[in-house]
């Protein structure tokens, strides 16, 4: 998914993205640790 400025389209069985959706994404790129670093 990209972040469309004007149009979504998807295609995918209901279930499928319902349960896309409801999963939690942990994302490790290190920002939050660079920017609690800074207080």
């Amino acid at each position: 998914v990209t972040r469309a400025r004007r149009r979504l389209s998807l295609y995918a069985d209901e279930r499928i993205l319902s349960a896309a959706i409801a999963t939690r994404t942990e994302r490790r790129s290190g920002l939050a640790a660079l920017f609690s670093s800074r207080e």
